[in-house]
């Protein structure tokens, strides 16, 4: 362990080792400015619609996975084998005799000719607070159809078109808080990562609802009904939530890359756009042209995106339904009733897949090994009041 020195040692301080810590440059407070445009208009039947415009932009976001800023300059990126070979070869220590802690690679008498060339030789790499670099911009179309309750019918209908786009999406480890990943393979061309935010979401549509059965005592069917027979057949109601989405976009990685000294991991190089197979076997082979994602040359740069834009995981296609009635007692005490509930989640037995799997150069690329959702799930509840 390292104990905290203070300021005594000056420019000493950490040298050999990895500093850490936030930079005061880097403090800046994230900003969100949100816009909106939207119509609505009254229909017959208690519908109201509802269409709007909605437009966010994020600046001075957390760039997710940037902790290092003691990298290589570009000029590194037009090296031929040779040059490559030259960064890689040992050369004397500058450091050696000044550098004396044994756990330190700084320490050995010789190091890698890059390490010299770093913007911070007397460090092995720096660990700070990620930066505030990255950007965002969200764009969509948002519609909703609403019916308020009447005639023992209510109902909401909601259809979302949006974009999101980002530079770094905040979602894997550390700061990344909604799952996923962090990624960036060109330091020095942090552009290079601008792509589909990996948690967006194309399309979404959205039913939920509630309806009395017109059947029973003071319904269209059964008003004459005895009380025996409207107990067991009136006064039912259902209602559910239906959801229908297209999958995110797809992350993609590879295996067995050889990046620059310094740099992120390799990315694959990609021969043309990959593309979502149709057929019946897409399970197994999901991209219908896996053989377009192929390795790089070593220490080449990737053509790849890390957030493949125009393909995209498997959708989801859901319903939780329920029936439900209530039975007056009121024989037992006044307001006295009896609830019975039917419920059934993934009602219709839809399987939801996961994505599949996204790394180049593996056998397993491109297959889809897991399902994301439980089976149907149906559950019988009565409950008294009383």
């Amino acid at each position: 362990m390292i104990l905290p020195t203070g300021n005594k040692l000056g420019a000493l301080t950490n040298v050999g080792f990895q500093p850490s810590g936030p930079i005061r440059a880097w403090n800046t407070n994230p900003q969100t400015q949100t816009w909106s445009f939207g119509l609505q208009h009254q229909l017959p039947g208690n519908i109201l619609i509802d269409a709007n415009y909605v437009g966010t932009k994020g600046t001075h976001l957390i760039f997710s996975g940037f902790t290092n800023n003691d990298f290589l300059g570009p000029s590194v990126e037009s090296l031929d084998a040779a040059g490559i070979a030259s960064l890689e070869s040992l050369v004397p220590n500058p450091f050696a005799g000044i550098i004396t802690n044994l756990a330190s690679s700084l320490a050995a008498p010789t190091v890698p000719a890059w390490q010299v060339h770093l913007p911070f030789p007397q460090f092995t790499s720096t660990s700070l607070v990620e930066p505030p670099w990255a950007n965002s911009i969200y764009n969509a179309f948002q519609l909703k159809i609403e019916k308020r309750f009447s005639q023992g019918l209510e109902f909401v209908v909601s259809y979302t078109n949006s974009k999101s786009l980002d530079d770094s999406s905040v979602n894997g480890a550390n700061w990344t808080f909604a799952g996923g990943f962090s990624h960036f393979q060109d330091p020095n061309r942090l552009y290079l990562e601008r792509g589909p935010s990996e948690f967006d979401i194309s399309q979404l549509l959205q039913l939920t609802y509630v309806y009395q059965l017109p059947v029973g005592h003071g319904k269209h069917w059964g008003s004459g009904w005895s009380p025996w027979l409207n107990a067991f057949l009136g006064g039912w109601e259902t209602n559910g939530i239906w959801r229908f989405s297209t999958g995110n976009p797809l992350p993609l990685s590879l295996a067995g890359g050889t990046s620059l000294p310094t740099y992120g991991p390799q990315e694959a190089n990609l021969l043309a756009p990959l593309k979502r197979n149709n057929g019946p076997d897409w399970r197994s082979h999901y991209f219908a042209n896996p053989q377009v994602a192929v390795l790089p040359a070593p220490f080449a740069i990737g053509t790849a995106p890390p957030i493949l834009p125009n393909v995209r995981a498997p959708g989801v296609n859901n319903a939780s339904l329920s029936l439900f009635k209530e039975i007056p007692l009121s024989r037992l005490t006044e307001g006295s009733h009896l609830e019975i509930r039917l419920e059934s989640f993934n009602a219709l037995n839809h399987p939801q897949f996961c994505p599949p799997a996204t790394t180049a150069n593996l056998p397993t690329f491109g297959q889809v090994t897991c399902q994301s959702n439980v089976p149907r799930e149906v559950q019988l509840g009565m409950k008294l009041y009383w």
